[in-house]
């Protein structure tokens, strides 16, 4: 059997069978319909990703010597890496993130900011269901059955060790390597998972094949790392960075994708607000059988009963109505003017900047596009993204990271690498001209997304404050200086 009887064990408690109800990509499904698997068959394939690394030549020799335990403990690392997330995923996490920030319901009493305004610049960091992983592995009968399974390894509860490989503080690279790189098992499994359930062809790498070239190579101080072995694997490697860009620009980021995304994380803020939903605070803070029960209740099937219960019964909260009814009958707000492109990752000290992230920095500049268009400013948000292809620039040398403390020196540890037999690692990016030259590029998605009257609403047909908004935003890009 390719799952042992402990994560069985762990499988059927309540806390990992919430994950059938948290989407893995929602609200995907709005434009790929077969987009709906969910957090629990990707932490299942994410196991067998690691199941499938370990049985490699390079990785059993690597955790010979009595290690046994150390192998259970990065499957099961694998297995519940993913177990406290939110509803919607990655899209709660933005909402939750939002919500903890000093004065996000300020705009209640603005005249020219709205929900939709805080929910295009919800940020994606930090990683919230990381902490929650870790409370439910800690200190819910997850706990309970790992420790009664394994007991303590090196003065330390299974649990804890179980908790640290995946927030990164293990002091074995190789295993940090397997949880969380650019080779990692998570993005492994959820590439080929996304791309078969969209019906995409971006993510069909070759798994078994890059897999298969996986070795242990040493840094320049001499620490074991992951690496793709280079003469058979480079290409391999490749294709993989390559189809990870791919799957991004052509999918998470898709425009239609991130309109969803801000009504949707717009209607989470608003029952936030109201106490419909608990606060950050609740979630992680305070006593933690209190947080573990009420996490267990955050589920899709929840927030998707209470935007239905919104657009029938919450009158009195104009804005969270909105939201809810647009994402429940798919009304999104539409594009007025997008820009998407690869550019150079900015540098410190770069004055270089977008036109329009300076025309919409503050809510002044709002304001003013709104006066040159006649557009009332509430009916219009704006939403920047940027995703760098690799952790870390090609351009850093191993030799200026290896006793470096700063995000550069972990940036390097967590990138793709390649090796030859007995000898020191290298970026794969520097190994491969295309990579070489995308790394220092970042794949940039700006949309200005105009508020349409729902009740008028026409997929095809565009109002004309929408229309003035389009060519002042297209002008911006032909002539900046206008």
């Amino acid at each position: 059997m390719w799952l042992t009887s402990l994560e069985l064990d762990l499988i059927n408690t309540p806390e990992f069978q919430r994950l059938r109800s948290i989407g893995q990509l929602a609200p995907v499904d709005l434009v790929f319909p077969g987009a709906t698997h969910n957090r629990f068959a990707h932490s299942i394939g994410a196991t067998h990703v690691i199941g499938m690394i370990l049985r490699q030549p390079a990785l059993q020799a690597y955790f010979t010597d009595g290690r046994d335990e150390l192998v259970a403990l990065v499957r099961l690392a694998a297995l519940l890496h993913d177990i406290g997330h939110l509803p919607f995923s990655h899209v709660g996490e933005m909402a939750w993130n939002a919500a903890h920030r000093h004065d996000v319901f300020s705009y209640m009493d603005d005249d020219a900011i709205t929900v939709f305004d805080v929910a295009a610049n919800a940020p994606s960091t930090p990683a919230l269901h990381e902490r929650l992983s870790v409370l439910l592995i800690q200190h819910s009968r997850i706990a309970d059955i790992i420790n009664a399974s394994l007991g303590e390894i090196d003065g330390l509860s299974a649990s804890e060790v179980v908790a640290r490989i995946i927030n990164g503080r293990h002091p074995d690279l190789v295993v940090r390597n397997l949880l969380s790189s650019d080779l990692d098992c998570d993005r492994l499994d959820y590439l080929l998972r996304d791309s078969l359930t969209a019906g995409l062809v971006y993510g069909n790498i070759d798994l078994s094949y890059l897999i298969g070239n996986l070795i242990v190579a040493k840094d320049a101080r001499g620490e074991p790392l992951l690496a793709i072995e280079r003469k058979h694997g480079l290409l391999a490697g490749e294709h993989f960075l390559l189809a990870r860009y791919y799957h991004y620009a052509q999918f998470i980021t898709h425009k239609t994708v991130a309109s969803a995304e801000v009504d949707l994380v717009a209607a989470l803020l608003e029952l936030i607000r109201i106490g419909a939903l608990p606060g950050t605070d609740a979630l992680t803070a305070g006593d933690e059988a209190e947080r573990i029960s009420l996490l267990l209740t955050l589920t899709d099937a929840r927030i998707l009963a209470k935007l239905a219960d919104a657009t029938q019964r919450f009158s009195d909260y104009p804005q969270l109505f909105e939201a809810a009814r647009r994402f429940r009958e798919r009304k999104l707000l539409k594009a007025a003017a997008r820009d998407e492109r690869l550019e150079q990752i900015p540098r410190a000290g770069s004055a270089q900047a977008h036109p329009w992230d300076i025309r919409l920095r503050r809510r002044d500049d709002k304001v003013a596009v709104a006066q040159k268009c006649d557009v009332d400013p509430r009916l219009f948000c704006y939403r920047h993204t940027a995703l760098p292809l690799t952790g870390i620039p090609g351009d850093v040398p191993p030799a200026d990271v290896v006793d470096d403390p700063t995000p550069i020196h972990d940036g390097w540890r967590k990138a793709a690498k390649v090796a030859r037999e007995d000898d020191q690692p290298d970026l794969l990016i520097n190994a491969s001209f295309i990579l070489k030259h995308l790394s220092g590029q970042q794949w940039a998605t700006r949309r200005v997304f105009f508020r349409e009257n729902l009740d008028a609403y026409q997929p095809r047909r565009i109002s004309p404050g929408f229309r003035r908004l389009r060519d002042y935003f297209e002008g911006e890009l032909r002539d900046p200086a206008s």
